[in-house]
């Protein structure tokens, strides 16, 4: 219940409540109304009714009662000033806190994709991160062409094939030089029997072998053989280019001195 203060409700009462004099109106319309006792009028006026005192408390009550009505009624407008006062006043607090919320609404809704923005960028930044990087140590496929050698064999046949080869000469080699020593061993056995014979199988390791390992040993007995034979103009000839064919050569102090002794004229042919 609202509770007014003393100002307000004279001030109500003043502004609505009832014109100056109007309880004894309604009082002197009631009497009217009800007309004169039964025990006639007194002296100098009309006599008081025989249940004036009763009436009149009654009409005193009506009064009181229609003021009451009047000041419960102000009352009543009162009250339903208040409220719809309070009303007004609770709607008005509900539009201005809606208005701030929509007045702070986009810079909320600025916040949030700015937080947004930035969570996705620190995201972008770390899958950026996490990326790995691409492998680079991994060794290239060995290509088809360094692979194989010009004559297109793989990598192992090809070395096969090279030791194979080294394995061929050191045989072709041991086998040449086996037949120079066998060509050379047939002449120096001929060479007390037969020097001729044994010059032609020294030159039939020229023939064959005309750079061989021997070289120097089958010249250095031709040379002899010519002087054995009496050839001596030969046999110089061939000391001679033996130094050339030869130099440094340890058989060269041997056949300095080839031909000692030797009738030049014996020799001749």
């Amino acid at each position: 219940m609202i509770e007014l203060d003393e100002a307000t409700r004279h001030a109500l009462l003043a502004r609505d409540g009832p014109p100056p004099g109007t309880s004894e109106q309604i009082l002197a319309t009631l009497r009217v109304r009800l007309g004169p006792g039964s025990g006639g009028p007194g002296p100098g006026g009309p006599e008081p009714l025989a249940g004036d005192g009763a009436v009149a408390s009654a009409l005193e009550g009506v009064a009181e009662a229609g003021r009451a009505a009047w000041v419960a009624k102000v009352i009543g407008a009162t009250v339903g000033l208040t409220g719809a006062g309070l009303l007004v006043l609770k709607v008005g607090a509900m539009t201005i806190n809606a208005a701030g919320v929509r007045d702070d609404a986009p810079p909320t809704q600025d916040v949030q994709v700015q937080v947004e923005t930035a969570d996705a960028g620190s995201v972008g930044d770390d899958a950026a991160t996490e990326q790995p990087a691409p492998n680079l140590t991994e060794p290239p496929e060995p290509s088809s062409t360094s692979a194989a050698d010009s004559s297109g064999l793989p990598r192992a046949e090809r070395s096969s094939s090279a030791v194979s080869r080294d394995d061929d000469e050191r045989d072709d080699a041991r086998s040449d030089l086996a037949a120079e020593v066998a060509l050379l061993r047939d002449a120096k056995q001929l060479r007390a029997t037969a020097p001729q014979a044994a010059l032609e199988q020294l030159e039939r390791h020229r023939a064959q072998f005309p750079a061989g390992t021997l070289a120097p040993e089958r010249d250095a007995l031709r040379i002899e053989l010519l002087c054995a034979l009496g050839r001596v103009t030969q046999a110089e000839a061939a000391r001679e280019q033996f130094a050339g064919t030869h130099p440094g050569s340890p058989l060269q102090a041997r056949i300095e001195t080839t031909c000692a002794g030797t009738d030049p004229e014996r020799g001749g042919d």
